[in-house]
């Protein structure tokens, strides 16, 4: 699903999941996701996807497009998979 057809609260349900078993604990508030992922980083919801099973939120690619060199270029800002998903072709289907 696009990022602007959910709540912020699925985005940051599958950003959470995603690195929750990280080397490197990721831990902020929603609203500190939000302002930092949607804010400087230059990702948009327009160009962001969430991966669902079912009404769950699983995985999550966050991208933007930003000018580079007086060209547009497509970003990704982060790219993370549930633990329990990986390994099933979700990134690519994510990417895709």
């Amino acid at each position: 699903m696009r990022c602007n057809e959910v709540s912020m609260e699925h985005i940051f349900q599958a950003f959470s999941l995603g690195f929750s078993d990280y080397s490197i604990r990721l831990t902020m508030e929603q609203d500190d996701f939000a302002a930092r992922f949607f804010g400087p980083e230059g990702n948009s919801r327009s160009h962001s996807f969430l991966a669902m099973d079912e009404d769950q939120p699983i995985g999550l690619i966050l991208g933007g497009i930003r000018q580079f060199d007086g060209y547009k270029t497509m970003r990704c800002g982060t790219l993370c998979i549930g633990p329990a998903y990986r390994g099933q072709g979700i990134s690519t289907r994510l990417l895709a």
